[in-house]
């Protein structure tokens, strides 16, 4: 699959946004390629149309990120730690636990505040993009 960007924005946001960039064969430069971003657009609607259950097709999109780099794929069972009363999908960066996987501190978070109305794999393949919100965190856990 193509990919994704992640973003944080000026404003605290986080933007996710299609890439359709691609590499020129004699330059070596990056460049943006329409065919490409199409290509990841159609992948990105296979895999929401082919993951069921919660937003494991977010989760798949945003792989390369969890595993790459200090985001994470906030699961629900420590929501409460933070303070989140939602069932929103919650993106979260910097995050350190123990040995046993318990949390101990968070830095940042984003939420995706529409999740009752809007799906934000739909939005994302809708748009080029989606946003989600800077979660403000009760405690620094």
């Amino acid at each position: 699959m193509g990919s994704v960007i992640l973003t944080q924005l000026s404003d605290g946001n986080l933007e996710i946004k299609i890439d359709g960039s691609i590499r020129d064969q004699k330059t070596g430069k990056w460049k943006f390629s329409i065919a490409e971003w199409n290509k990841v657009k159609v992948d990105i609607a296979d895999i929401h149309k082919n993951t069921r259950g919660g937003y494991n097709d977010l989760w798949d999109i945003l792989e390369w990120y969890f595993c790459n780099d200090e985001y994470e794929a906030f699961p629900e069972t420590d929501y409460i730690k933070i303070g989140a009363l939602t069932s929103a999908p919650i993106i979260a960066y910097q995050v350190d636990r123990d040995d046993n996987g318990d949390l101990q501190n968070v830095q940042k978070v984003w939420w995706y505040p529409w999740y009752e109305t809007k799906d934000p794999v739909e939005e994302l393949i809708k748009h080029g993009k989606v946003i989600f919100e800077n979660g403000e965190l009760e405690e620094s856990k």
